[in-house]
């Protein structure tokens, strides 16, 4: 199976029919997180038009070439964010963001938020697995990080996925959780 990535702001830009587009949003399956699906069936359309964060539909190319049919796979979401060190000592913040050279003074320190990420249950690892959902993802912020500029990829996770994270190069920040679910980061430079 080969794949597409959709923004959503194009396809709400004229691409589909709104009422189509919330049909086949309404329509992801996600059992493993059903906050993550609920997400896509109310907010990612208004927090696109607001501007708040970015969502990307992976389809299915096929179907898509072959008749139209938007085949949903599954999506990611993005965002700016800023992550705030101020509990953090300097020389964690050194180990996490380098020689930026005010590191050691800010509080906060800006990046790119995988805020939503997520396969329809329809489909298997077999057809789409996370390193290739990742990639997409990480592509687009490596574009945006190549004209804007950006150093670190964000991810908030429960617990039990940390370690899942951490083997497509995700560092977990153990002393930057909230609600139960630990922040993660990757620098852009590991990306390219």
């Amino acid at each position: 199976m080969k794949f597409v990535s959709l923004p959503l702001r194009d396809l709400l830009r004229g691409g589909i029919s709104s009422q189509l587009l919330q049909e086949k949003l309404n329509g992801f399956r996600c059992e493993r997180d059903t906050d993550v699906a609920r997400f896509l069936q109310l907010y990612a359309i208004d927090n696109e038009r607001l501007g708040a964060s970015r969502s990307y539909l992976i389809a299915d190319r096929e179907a898509l070439d072959s008749d139209g049919t938007l085949r949903l796979v599954a999506f990611f979401t993005l965002a700016i964010t800023s992550t705030d060190y101020s509990s953090v000592s300097n020389r964690a913040k050194r180990r996490i963001l380098g020689d930026y050279p005010r590191v050691s003074r800010e509080g906060h320190f800006p990046g790119y938020l995988l805020a939503q990420l997520a396969r329809d249950d329809r489909f298997t690892r077999d057809d789409l697995d996370c390193s290739n959902l990742l990639s997409f993802a990480e592509s687009i912020v490596d574009a945006a990080a190549d004209a804007v500029g950006g150093n670190l990829l964000y991810l908030d996770c429960k617990e039990p996925l940390v370690g899942y994270y951490e083997r497509f190069g995700y560092t977990a920040l153990p002393h930057l959780t909230h609600d139960g679910f630990f922040k993660m980061f990757k620098s852009l430079s590991g990306i390219s």
